[in-house]
C-alpha cells in the first residue's frame, strides 16, 4: 500500500456537503454531513438558541429505521456520530430542533 492509497474505506467517500436553502437565517439551523458513509454518519449542525432536538433516520420507503433523542442542545455547534446497524443502501436523515427540521440524503455502505 503506498502514501496514496486510502487506510480505511471511509477515507475513499469523505466528502463534507453543507445543505443550505432559502430562510436558513431565519430558521436559524445550518447543518453538514458526508453523502456517502461507512457504517456510521457524522452530522454537525449550529443552533442559533438551545432546543431540543432528535436526528431521524429513513429508509427509501419512508419508514423510520432509527431515532436519536439528543434532549436539550445549547446555542452553539454540534456533532454527533450516529452507528447504524443496516443494511447498505440509500437513506434520508432529519434534524429536528424544536419547530425546525433540515433533511439529508445519504448512501450507506456497510462493509
Amino acid at each position: 500500500m503506498d502514501s496514496s492509497t486510502p487506510r480505511k474505506r471511509s477515507d475513499i467517500f469523505y466528502v463534507m456537503g453543507i445543505v443550505s436553502g432559502m430562510g436558513m437565517e431565519v430558521l436559524g439551523m445550518d447543518f453538514s454531513y458526508s453523502p456517502v458513509v461507512v457504517s456510521s454518519i457524522e452530522v454537525g449542525f449550529s443552533l442559533k438558541e438551545s432546543i431540543n432536538g432528535v436526528i431521524m433516520i429513513y429508509d427509501l420507503a419512508g419508514r423510520k429505521v432509527k431515532e436519536i433523542y439528543l434532549g436539550r442542545l445549547m446555542k452553539g455547534f454540534h456533532r454527533y456520530k450516529v452507528s447504524l446497524d443496516i443494511k447498505s443502501g440509500v437513506y434520508f436523515f432529519q434534524i429536528q430542533a424544536g419547530e425546525q427540521r433540515r433533511t439529508g440524503r445519504f448512501v450507506l455502505i456497510t462493509p
